[in-house]
């Protein structure tokens, strides 16, 4: 739902959405919520490809630091069948603000008590991102994190 939300507000009719997912099933099913011909499905598990998409000119060029986006948008699985397991979440924030151009966003959608914020926050110290927010969700449990690049 996060594809569509974004495909469907943002300002350029044109957007381009990649979904990256672990699981083949839950590309599928995202992939039926967004725009087909500006869509890309790829099976990942985060930075690092699980296959070769046979549409892809280049393997899985998106997953390199070469390729910039404007925005990164991700509620990363943080259980995977164990209480708690941050390595998807800590790579996604590390690789994220190499991945993104000059003034893009990393957007990160967790519960409250996930250290988001704690991830984040020592890498702005690192000047690494310029600019760290964060938007509470009404009731509490949710919060978003946006994390900028200069």
């Amino acid at each position: 739902m996060l594809g569509r939300y974004l495909q469907e507000n943002t300002s350029n009719a044109n957007t381009k959405v990649h979904l990256l997912d672990s699981d083949a099933v839950a590309i599928e099913c995202a992939a039926k919520n967004v725009s087909t011909k500006t869509q890309y499905q790829h099976l990942a598990d985060c930075w690092r490809p699980q296959t070769v998409g046979a549409s892809e000119k280049k393997p899985h060029s998106y997953l390199s630091e070469r390729k910039k986006f404007s925005m990164i948008v991700s509620n990363p699985p943080v259980h995977r069948g164990q209480p708690d397991d941050f390595r998807v979440l800590t790579k996604l924030v590390e690789g994220g603000a190499s991945r993104l151009k000059k003034g893009g966003s990393l957007w990160i959608v967790s519960q409250e008590q996930i250290p988001v914020g704690v991830l984040l926050g020592k890498l702005k110290r690192q000047g690494v991102y310029s600019k760290v927010y964060c938007y509470k969700a009404a009731g509490g449990k949710f919060v978003c994190w946006r994390g900028i690049v200069q």
